[in-house]
């Protein structure tokens, strides 16, 4: 559902972001951009089965005082990933941190095509390596540094990094 708006604060955005999620559908991106004679604006981008759409078209006109909608027809393709849990041992002169990390890998599990760890075990990570061994490390660095060491070693339950 593509839904065009030029009247949506940035705090009724975040409320219509919620409450849609709140009434069940998949997803919700607002997206701003410019009209005609240079007008700011949004397009709101709503994910939802068909049996939503009377629920979401009510909260569209009464919440946002929307007068109609696209309904876009599109085919997802979804990638083959799985969610795998491992343990990062991050080693430095000062001592030893180590912390579960979920990790999503695209591809198969023998022959992975790329790996992300989940940001907040990353930000968890990061806040320990910083009281524990005193070492700054930026979120960036330490997400590169993990995700690299993971990829390499994705058959470890363990995977061991020097700092």
């Amino acid at each position: 559902m593509l839904v065009q708006t030029d009247d949506l604060s940035g705090e009724m955005a975040g409320y219509a972001i919620q409450q849609l999620l709140d009434l069940g559908v998949d997803n919700v991106q607002i997206v701003p951009t410019v009209t005609k004679k240079n007008r700011p604006a949004y397009l709101v981008l709503i994910d939802c089965e068909k049996e939503l759409l009377q629920v979401v078209e009510n909260f569209l006109i009464s919440e946002l005082y929307i007068g109609g909608y696209h309904l876009l027809q599109a085919h997802h393709v979804s990638f083959d990933t799985h969610l795998v849990e491992r343990t990062v041992d991050l080693q430095s002169e000062k001592g030893k941190v180590s912390a579960a990390v979920a990790v999503r890998v695209f591809g198969s599990l023998d022959q992975p095509r790329g790996v992300k760890v989940d940001h907040d075990s990353l930000g968890y990570l990061c806040r320990r390596i910083k009281a524990e061994l005193g070492v700054e490390l930026s979120l960036k660095k330490l997400q590169t540094l993990v995700e690299a060491n993971v990829l390499a070693n994705l058959c470890d339950k363990v995977i061991k990094i020097r700092l």
